[in-house]
């Protein structure tokens, strides 16, 4: 199963709301996809079409020391995803505890999983350096670096460069991902100028821009290319869909190789 983490060591970079609409993006285009939320504040459920975070969710099933897949939904763009759940606080210390000394749990949870073999798991994960942030840097295929357009992603080069220094081999593609530009903005043109100097080539040229269809999308729990096809996110979030599957197939064809 190829694997992608959304990651960030800033908070507010649209990982989650990326998450979710590469999700609806690459279930309209008939690929197999499952969502996972790693995060206790449990919103992708929310841009999935949650009206409340669910009770149940693959962590409360982990503190009942239950298989953890029993609790998959699925959205209407027919989006399968686990919500992590509503453990109590210090049910959640004892998974924390546990994820800490065990750095390898969520690669074995997720290689236990019975789905296809083409199934794209897209991992929602917390701030980095939070425990399954680390674990899905370790055990993904392809990570995504969110970032904001903002003077405070720029000054995270360094401390995003130790967070890659930690990516092992297995890793097929690294990708930087720009969010919320606004092009009016002179603050948000000069942090595009600076992330481009700082990160090249690993910068997508797709840079999502802020519009109000992306709002809209995600009050009736869509992807923007679903709700509003024409606007200049749709085609921001399409242009990342196309380089993951991209990213997704190169993974498939590395692990077939003899």
């Amino acid at each position: 199963m190829p694997r992608i983490a959304f990651i960030s060591p800033l908070g507010g970079t649209g990982r989650t709301a990326t998450a979710a609409h590469m999700l609806s993006e690459f279930a309209a285009r008939g690929l197999p996809v499952l969502g996972i939320d790693l995060c206790p504040q449990n919103q992708l459920g929310r841009y999935l079409g949650l009206m409340e975070p669910a009770s149940q969710g693959w962590a409360t099933s982990a503190v009942a020391g239950q298989w953890w897949a029993t609790h998959a939904l699925e959205n209407s763009a027919q989006a399968a995803f686990l919500p992590f759940g509503q453990p109590q606080p210090v049910e959640l210390l004892q998974l924390a505890q546990r994820w800490a000394q065990e750095p390898g749990w969520l690669d074995w949870q997720l290689g236990q999983m019975e789905v296809s073999d083409d199934t794209v798991v897209f991992l929602d994960t917390p701030v980095w350096p939070a425990p399954l942030a680390q674990q899905a840097v370790l055990c993904s295929d392809v990570l995504l670096v969110m970032l904001d357009a903002s003077l405070r992603s720029c000054q995270a080069h360094g401390l995003i460069k130790g967070m890659l220094s930690c990516v092992p081999a297995s890793v097929m593609s690294v990708g930087v991902v720009l969010t919320g530009f606004d092009a009016r903005r002179p603050s948000h043109r000069e942090a595009l100028h600076t992330l481009r100097k700082q990160w090249g080539q690993l910068l997508l040229p797709y840079i999502i821009h802020v519009d109000e269809s992306l709002a809209q999308a995600h009050a009736h729990a869509l992807c923007v290319t679903q709700h509003a096809p024409q606007a200049q996110s749709a085609a921001d979030m399409q242009g990342v869909a196309t380089w993951l599957e991209l990213q997704c197939q190169m993974a498939q064809l590395a692990q077939m190789a003899p």
